[in-house]
C-alpha cells in the first residue's frame, strides 16, 4: 500500500504538504503516461476531437458516434473516440468511478466520485476550508428554476484540487477535482 493511494488512505487529501500530484487514485497519478491505460477500464468518453472535415456528429450507441464527412454517413466507434482522447486530449470515464482528463498523452487531471466511495461523506461545508486551509477561489451554482444553491465548489489553486460540496439534497462532499479538469482548472495554468 502506498501512503499516497487515496482509495487505501482518504485523510491524504486534507495532509497540509500534499500536493494534488503526489496522490494516487487506484495506482494513477497526474502526469502517469496513457501507455499505463485500458479501454477495457474505459465506460464512457466525452470532450474527444472528432475526426477531421466532420460536419455533423450524431450520438449513436452511447459508445460509437455517427458523423457525416463529405456527405456520407460514418461511424466513430468506442475505439476511434478512445484513439482520438489518447492522442489529442478529452475525458475517459473509467467504470472505477473515476474520471481522467488527458492532454499531450498524459493523465493531466483526475475526479473521483465521492458519492461512490463515501470517502468524505461525515465531513461538513464549514469544515472543507479547515481541512484544506481557505480556498483561493469559491463558487456557488445555482438551480433555474428556483434559484435553490446546489453546490458549492472550493478550488485550491496551490493545491492543484478542487472540492464540490452538494448543498442540494445529499448535503456532503460529492467530488474531488485533482489536477486540471475542464472549467475548475485553468488549462494553461501551471501545476508541475
Amino acid at each position: 500500500m502506498s501512503k499516497f493511494e487515496l482509495t487505501e488512505n482518504p485523510s491524504i487529501l486534507f495532509q497540509k504538504n500534499v500536493l494534488a500530484t503526489d496522490i494516487e487514485v487506484f495506482g494513477l497519478k497526474l502526469f502517469d503516461s496513457c501507455d499505463l491505460l485500458n479501454i477495457e477500464a474505459v465506460d464512457s468518453i466525452t470532450l474527444e476531437k472528432a475526426p477531421t472535415g466532420v460536419t455533423q456528429l450524431f450520438e449513436g450507441d452511447g459508445k460509437s458516434w455517427h458523423y457525416r464527412l463529405n456527405g456520407q454517413k460514418m461511424e466513430f466507434t468506442f475505439e476511434d473516440r478512445y484513439k482520438s482522447v489518447i492522442a489529442w486530449g478529452g475525458c475517459l470515464h473509467l467504470k472505477n468511478n473515476i474520471s481522467l482528463v488527458i492532454d499531450e498523452r498524459k493523465i493531466v487531471g483526475i475526479r473521483i466520485y465521492c458519492r461512490i466511495f463515501n470517502f468524505y461523506s461525515d465531513i461538513k461545508k464549514g469544515e472543507i476550508e479547515i481541512l484544506l486551509g481557505k480556498a483561493d477561489k469559491t463558487e456557488e451554482f445555482y438551480f433555474e428554476e428556483d434559484d435553490a444553491l446546489a453546490s458549492t465548489r472550493f478550488i485550491f489553486e496551490k493545491k492543484f484540487i478542487a472540492v464540490e460540496f452538494d448543498d442540494y439534497s445529499d448535503k456532503k462532499i460529492d467530488g474531488v477535482f485533482l489536477g486540471k479538469f475542464p472549467f475548475i482548472l485553468s488549462r494553461t495554468q501551471n501545476y508541475r
